[in-house]
């Protein structure tokens, strides 16, 4: 499977990373990692780059989203019941 494209990686990077102990350096250096680890499976197989799209890490794991927006929905005080959507004919 392809690595998510930079948007994704940066995002995911920079919202994991910015606590406050973390400084700029310190950020720099997950996002430079990022990028490395993204791009030697490309150099090494000698493909070209395909972006997956921002939705890519949302769709990658969508029950693992689904829990977490419900649980944050339920922190700010909300009572969250799920039902599916009916598919069109």
């Amino acid at each position: 499977m392809p690595p998510p494209g930079p948007k994704a990686l940066i995002s995911e990077t920079s919202s994991t990373v910015s606590k406050p102990v973390a400084g700029t350096s310190a950020l720099r250096v997950a996002i430079a990692h990022k990028i490395l680890v993204a791009i030697y499976p490309m150099l090494l197989q000698q493909v070209s780059y395909n972006d997956l799209g921002d939705l890519y890490l949302d769709t990658r794991n969508k029950n693992h989203l689904t829990r977490n927006l419900v649980r944050r929905l339920e922190r700010l005080g909300y009572a969250v019941t799920l039902t599916p959507q009916q598919e069109a004919a």
